[in-house]
Protein backbone atom coordinates (compact mmCIF):
# COMPACT_ATOMS: atom_id res chain seq x y z
CA UNK A 1 0.00 0.00 0.00
CA UNK A 2 1.10 3.51 -0.99
CA UNK A 3 0.69 6.52 0.93
CA UNK A 4 0.07 10.23 -1.02
CA UNK A 5 3.77 11.41 -0.73
CA UNK A 6 1.69 14.70 0.28
CA UNK A 7 0.03 13.53 3.05
CA UNK A 8 3.42 12.13 4.60
CA UNK A 9 5.31 15.39 3.77
CA UNK A 10 2.60 17.09 5.71
CA UNK A 11 2.35 15.16 8.57
CA UNK A 12 5.64 15.16 9.06
CA UNK A 13 6.68 18.68 8.84
CA UNK A 14 3.24 19.29 10.90
CA UNK A 15 4.50 17.45 13.71
CA UNK A 16 8.29 17.83 13.11
CA UNK A 17 9.23 14.36 13.29
CA UNK A 18 11.28 12.37 9.99
CA UNK A 19 9.69 9.77 7.73
CA UNK A 20 11.09 7.15 9.30
CA UNK A 21 8.90 8.40 12.32
CA UNK A 22 5.87 8.10 10.87
CA UNK A 23 4.47 5.07 12.06
CA UNK A 24 3.95 6.32 15.29
CA UNK A 25 1.23 7.64 17.05
CA UNK A 26 0.04 11.04 15.15
CA UNK A 27 -2.59 13.33 16.29
CA UNK A 28 -4.26 15.35 13.76
CA UNK A 29 -5.82 18.19 15.51
CA UNK A 30 -8.73 19.73 13.06
CA UNK A 31 -9.06 23.53 12.98
CA UNK A 32 -11.65 24.10 16.24
CA UNK A 33 -13.38 20.97 16.86
CA UNK A 34 -14.99 22.26 19.93
CA UNK A 35 -18.14 21.30 21.05
CA UNK A 36 -20.47 23.74 22.90
CA UNK A 37 -21.34 22.76 26.82
CA UNK A 38 -22.88 18.99 26.99
CA UNK A 39 -23.39 19.27 22.85
CA UNK A 40 -22.66 15.53 21.39
CA UNK A 41 -23.88 16.18 17.24
CA UNK A 42 -22.15 17.72 15.22
CA UNK A 43 -23.11 21.52 13.65
CA UNK A 44 -22.45 23.09 10.39
CA UNK A 45 -19.03 24.67 11.66
CA UNK A 46 -18.18 21.64 13.22
CA UNK A 47 -18.57 19.44 9.71
CA UNK A 48 -16.70 21.99 7.87
CA UNK A 49 -13.49 21.24 10.53
CA UNK A 50 -13.39 17.64 9.29
CA UNK A 51 -13.34 18.28 5.74
CA UNK A 52 -9.18 17.74 6.28
CA UNK A 53 -9.90 14.66 8.31
CA UNK A 54 -12.17 13.53 5.89
CA UNK A 55 -9.73 14.09 2.99
CA UNK A 56 -7.15 12.05 4.88
CA UNK A 57 -9.20 9.49 5.06
CA UNK A 58 -10.25 9.40 1.46
CA UNK A 59 -6.75 9.32 -0.15
CA UNK A 60 -5.13 7.16 2.50
CA UNK A 61 -7.71 4.38 2.90
CA UNK A 62 -5.43 2.40 4.83
CA UNK A 63 -4.85 4.43 7.82
CA UNK A 64 -6.98 3.52 11.12
CA UNK A 65 -7.86 6.77 13.72
CA UNK A 66 -8.32 6.64 17.22
CA UNK A 67 -11.09 9.53 18.06
CA UNK A 68 -10.05 10.88 21.51
CA UNK A 69 -13.28 12.69 22.98
CA UNK A 70 -13.12 14.92 25.94
CA UNK A 71 -15.30 16.95 27.99
CA UNK A 72 -14.84 20.09 30.52
CA UNK A 73 -14.63 18.93 34.06
CA UNK A 74 -18.26 20.45 34.98
CA UNK A 75 -20.12 18.32 32.54
CA UNK A 76 -21.69 15.94 34.89
CA UNK A 77 -20.89 13.18 37.01
CA UNK A 78 -17.56 11.12 35.74
CA UNK A 79 -20.25 8.44 34.16
CA UNK A 80 -22.15 11.34 31.76
CA UNK A 81 -18.48 12.82 31.05
CA UNK A 82 -17.39 9.34 29.44
CA UNK A 83 -21.14 9.07 28.00
CA UNK A 84 -20.86 12.58 26.16
CA UNK A 85 -17.38 12.03 25.05
CA UNK A 86 -18.71 8.52 23.48
CA UNK A 87 -21.37 10.45 21.95
CA UNK A 88 -19.05 13.03 20.43
CA UNK A 89 -16.84 10.56 18.99
CA UNK A 90 -19.79 8.34 17.49
CA UNK A 91 -21.37 12.07 15.54
CA UNK A 92 -18.04 12.30 13.80
CA UNK A 93 -17.70 8.97 12.94
CA UNK A 94 -21.34 9.46 11.87
CA UNK A 95 -20.41 12.21 9.95
CA UNK A 96 -17.20 10.80 8.09
CA UNK A 97 -19.81 7.27 7.42
CA UNK A 98 -21.75 9.74 5.62
CA UNK A 99 -19.21 11.15 3.05
CA UNK A 100 -18.44 7.37 2.20
CA UNK A 101 -15.56 6.88 5.00
CA UNK A 102 -15.72 3.03 6.30
CA UNK A 103 -16.48 3.94 9.93
CA UNK A 104 -14.90 0.30 11.10
CA UNK A 105 -11.77 2.20 10.29
CA UNK A 106 -12.23 3.94 13.74
CA UNK A 107 -11.68 3.34 17.11
CA UNK A 108 -13.37 5.52 20.21
CA UNK A 109 -11.88 6.36 22.85
CA UNK A 110 -14.04 8.57 25.52
CA UNK A 111 -12.27 10.06 28.02
CA UNK A 112 -14.45 12.71 29.85
CA UNK A 113 -12.37 14.79 31.63
CA UNK A 114 -9.60 12.60 32.54
CA UNK A 115 -7.26 14.55 29.95
CA UNK A 116 -7.74 18.69 29.89
CA UNK A 117 -5.58 20.30 27.35
CA UNK A 118 -2.80 22.28 28.20
CA UNK A 119 -3.06 25.01 31.08
CA UNK A 120 -7.14 24.10 30.88
CA UNK A 121 -7.26 21.51 33.97
CA UNK A 122 -9.38 22.52 36.95
CA UNK A 123 -6.67 24.25 38.80
CA UNK A 124 -5.96 26.04 36.08
CA UNK A 125 -9.06 27.39 35.46
CA UNK A 126 -9.61 28.27 38.96
CA UNK A 127 -6.22 30.55 39.53
CA UNK A 128 -7.43 32.68 36.09
CA UNK A 129 -9.21 36.14 37.22
CA UNK A 130 -11.66 36.89 34.52
CA UNK A 131 -14.84 34.22 33.85
CA UNK A 132 -13.96 35.27 30.29
CA UNK A 133 -10.46 33.48 30.45
CA UNK A 134 -12.24 30.77 32.73
CA UNK A 135 -14.97 30.06 30.01
CA UNK A 136 -12.31 29.96 27.58
CA UNK A 137 -9.86 27.55 29.34
CA UNK A 138 -12.87 25.17 30.00
CA UNK A 139 -14.11 25.41 26.11
CA UNK A 140 -11.16 24.13 25.10
CA UNK A 141 -11.70 20.95 27.05
CA UNK A 142 -14.22 19.99 25.19
CA UNK A 143 -12.52 19.01 22.20
CA UNK A 144 -12.34 15.71 20.16
CA UNK A 145 -9.14 14.28 18.41
CA UNK A 146 -7.76 12.38 16.25
CA UNK A 147 -4.53 9.81 15.62
CA UNK A 148 -3.08 7.67 13.67
CA UNK A 149 -4.17 4.32 14.93
CA UNK A 150 -2.97 2.59 12.16
CA UNK A 151 -1.44 2.15 8.66
CA UNK A 152 -2.86 -0.99 7.82
CA UNK A 153 -6.11 -1.31 7.43
CA UNK A 154 -7.67 -4.02 5.24
CA UNK A 155 -11.56 -3.78 4.14
CA UNK A 156 -13.44 -7.00 5.27
CA UNK A 157 -13.86 -9.44 2.80
CA UNK A 158 -10.06 -8.56 1.14
CA UNK A 159 -7.39 -10.27 2.31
Amino acid sequence: MKFKPLLIFFICVFIGVSADKVSRSITINCPRLLFGYKETELNNHLQDSLHFLLRVMIDNPQIIMEIDAHTSYNEGSKEEKLVISKKRAESCIRYLGSKGVDTMRFKIKALGDSIPWPGCGINAIASYRTDEYKLYADSMNRRVEFKVYNFRYVPRGIK
